[in-house]
C-alpha cells in the first residue's frame, strides 16, 4: 500500500489542485474576465492577474507555477467582469454570495455556504452557490445580508471582493504559514431562499454606499461622521479641506493617507470613493472623472493589500 501524498514534497499537487478549485467556481461563468489577486509575503508588492473565461485552466496553472505559494499569498474573485478592470461598473451577473466569515460560526449561517474554506485557525472565508443568477447589486446585497445576520466581516460584500485560495499558505505574521484548507464543498448549487436575512435601514445615508446614477452617493459627510472618531487629525484636516492647503505640494500623497486611513478605521470601497470624490486635493489632480476614481482608490488598496 503507497504512502499518503504529501503535496509538500509533491510541489505540483496544491497547484493542481488549487487550479481545480478556482476552475470550479469560474465555470459558471461563460464568458468575461477572472482575476487572481497575489501578494508577495515579504515586500508587499501586489499584482492584479486578469484571466479570460471561458477555458481558464492554462492561464491559472501559469499563474500558480509562476507564483508560488511560499512566497506570495494568493486570492481569487469569484465573479466576472466584462472587461480585464476588476471595478463593479463591469461586473457581471453572478450565481454567487461570499462572506468573510473570520471567527463567526459557520454553521450559523442560514442557508449554509455551499463551499467553505479554513484560512487560519478557526476563521473561514465561504461561498453560496445558487441555481440562479443575480446582478452585481443584487450580489452584494446578498452577500451583505449574510454578513449583517450572522456576524461575518460586514465589509467584506463588494462584488471585487477577494478571498483566498485553498492550498496556499497564509502568510500573515500572527499565524504559523497555515495552510487554506477545504472544509465543505456542495455539488450542486441551492434555491434562492425567499426569506433572505434582511439588512437593518441606516438612517440618513449612514450605512455603507454605492455608485448611484453613475456618481458616488451624495452622502459623504455622513460616512465621514460615522468614521470620524477613528480618523488621525491629518486625516480629518484632509478630508475637512475646502481647498488645497498651499503647503500640501504631494497631491498624491494627501489621497494616499486618506484612502489608507478610511480603509484601517474600516470603511468599505465606495464609502472611500464617496468621500474621495469630492475631495479637493483629487479634483485638483484628476478633476470629476470617475474612471480615475475608481483607478486611484483601486490602486492604493492594492498596495495596502485590501482583498475585500
Amino acid at each position: 500500500m503507497g504512502s499518503p501524498v504529501n503535496d509538500d514534497a509533491r510541489p505540483e499537487y496544491w497547484q493542481r489542485k488549487a487550479v481545480e478549485f478556482v476552475e470550479n467556481i469560474w465555470s459558471r461563468h461563460h464568458h468575461g474576465y477572472g482575476f487572481i489577486g497575489i501578494r508577495h509575503a515579504k515586500s508587499g508588492s501586489w499584482n492584479n492577474i486578469r484571466v479570460k473565461l471561458g477555458a481558464p485552466r492554462e492561464a491559472l496553472a501559469k499563474c500558480f507555477a509562476d507564483f508560488n505559494r511560499r512566497d506570495h499569498d494568493l486570492y481569487f474573485c469569484p465573479n466576472p467582469f466584462n472587461r480585464p478592470v476588476l471595478q463593479k461598473p463591469y461586473a457581471l451577473p453572478t450565481p454567487y454570495a461570499w462572506a468573510d466569515i473570520d471567527g463567526a460560526d459557520p454553521e450559523a449561517f442560514d442557508p449554509r455556504p455551499t463551499i467553505l474554506w479554513e484560512t487560519s485557525p478557526g476563521r473561514f472565508q465561504g461561498l453560496w452557490e445558487f441555481d440562479s443568477l443575480f446582478s452585481p447589486q443584487e450580489a452584494e446585497a446578498v452577500s451583505r445580508s449574510f454578513a449583517y445576520a450572522f456576524g461575518a466581516d460586514r465589509g467584506g460584500w463588494a462584488v471585487t471582493k477577494y478571498l483566498r485560495v485553498p492550498y496556499t499558505f497564509n502568510h500573515k505574521p500572527e499565524y504559523a504559514l497555515p495552510r487554506v484548507t477545504v472544509s465543505a464543498d456542495a455539488t450542486d448549487p441551492i434555491p434562492v431562499p425567499t426569506d433572505l436575512p434582511a439588512v437593518a435601514e441606516q438612517p440618513d445615508g449612514e450605512g455603507q454606499v454605492d455608485i448611484e446614477d453613475g456618481e458616488p452617493s451624495k452622502w459623504w459627510r455622513s460616512i465621514y461622521r460615522r468614521y470620524k472618531p477613528k480618523l488621525h487629525r491629518r486625516t480629518r484636516f484632509l478630508i475637512e479641506s475646502k481647498e488645497v492647503a498651499s503647503f500640501e505640494r504631494d497631491r498624491s500623497k494627501c489621497i494616499y493617507e486618506v484612502v489608507a486611513d478610511l480603509h484601517r478605521a474600516g470603511a468599505s470601497v465606495a464609502e472611500i470613493e464617496a468621500i474621495i470624490w469630492v475631495n479637493p486635493y483629487f479634483i485638483s489632480k484628476y478633476g470629476k472623472r470617475l474612471g480615475k476614481l475608481h483607478d486611484e482608490v483601486g490602486r492604493i488598496l492594492s498596495k495596502l493589500g485590501d482583498v475585500r
